[in-house]
């Protein structure tokens, strides 16, 4: 871990772009198409009457300029009080406290194009590994939910989440959708240790991954119910661009743990929708449950087997 602790004291312009392309990438097309439809409303808005009643935090047109209204116009379904934004608030909170309580090893330095930390750190602050899961280090298995690779990484995963993630927790609510963002996120844990057991994964992608699996999910159902989805056509354009990402860094991507939250969220949306039929209820349910025992099965020290 040594040469991995000096920090580079140049810019890599290279590893710049990809941090900016990786940040713009992290903005849902769903999120970018609202943007058009909540400038029109105040375009379209006539001359108001005096008397007209105002809502607070608007204007008379009900299209205001105020904090709340515009986290509306970037996150599509935004509302106050919500688990995801619970979530993104603990994720920004754990990087200022590790970089507070540790600035000496937490310092981002520019390695083969991409944004990181330190081995050291990775793994101190509970980076998914192998060797500690097997030997009794479980939280290894839930710490990564919060973790982060350095600023940019925190930018660009909670802008995606936040983008993706309210109209999912509208329709399934918070207590269902929080427990989707969890068992996605230690699902494809598991499995991305147990797959490759070298690496320190620090990623709640994989829980963001998950809702995009699950929004999959009720793709497929209202299309299996006749219902039109021409319009979400675009979540597999998006899904694509997102794996084909994945496999172009290389190693610098949790490719395997993307996959698996993409495949839980699916999955677990599959055994939660009242519009599923049951034997592809249970055919999730298997699914999901015969992936976790493998995986586990596979993260048992070599000397209990």
């Amino acid at each position: 871990l040594g040469p991995e602790l000096q920090a580079c004291g140049c810019w890599d312009w290279r590893g710049l772009r990809l941090r900016v392309s990786v940040l713009l990438l992290s903005i849902a097309p769903t999120g970018l198409a609202n943007l058009r439809g909540a400038y029109a409303c105040r375009a379209e808005a006539a001359d108001p009457e005096p008397e007209a009643e105002t809502v607070e935090g608007k204007g008379q047109d009900g299209c205001g300029w105020w904090p709340v209204e515009q986290l509306a116009v970037l996150f599509p379904g935004y509302f106050e009080g919500s688990f995801l934004m619970t979530a993104t608030v603990v994720q920004h909170l754990d990087i200022l406290a590790t970089y507070l309580a540790a600035p000496h090893i937490c310092l981002e330095a520019p390695h083969k194009g991409a944004a990181w930390k330190p081995a050291i750190a990775l793994h101190s602050m509970g980076a998914a590994w192998r060797p500690g899961i097997e030997t009794g280090e479980l939280w290894r298995r839930v710490a990564p939910l919060v973790l982060h690779a350095g600023t940019v990484h925190l930018l660009a995963n909670t802008g995606f989440q936040l983008c993706v993630g309210f109209n999912l927790e509208r329709h399934f609510g918070s207590l269902r959708f929080g427990a989707l963002y969890l068992a996605t996120g230690i699902f494809s844990n598991v499995v991305s240790v147990a797959v490759d057991p070298w690496k320190l994964a620090v990623d709640p992608c994989t829980s963001s991954l998950g809702m995009v699996g699950a929004r999959l999910a009720l793709i497929a159902v209202r299309w299996a119910n006749g219902e039109p989805v021409q319009r979400h056509s675009v979540w597999f354009l998006y899904l694509g661009v997102v794996f084909a990402g994945g496999l172009f860094l290389g190693g610098r991507t949790d490719f395997f743990g993307y996959l698996a939250g993409c495949l839980g969220g699916f999955c677990l949306t599959l055994s939660m929708e009242p519009g599923c039929p049951e034997w592809v209820r249970a055919a999730a349910l298997t699914v999901l449950s015969g992936t976790a025992l493998v995986a586990c099965w596979e993260l048992q020290p070599y000397e209990s087997l």
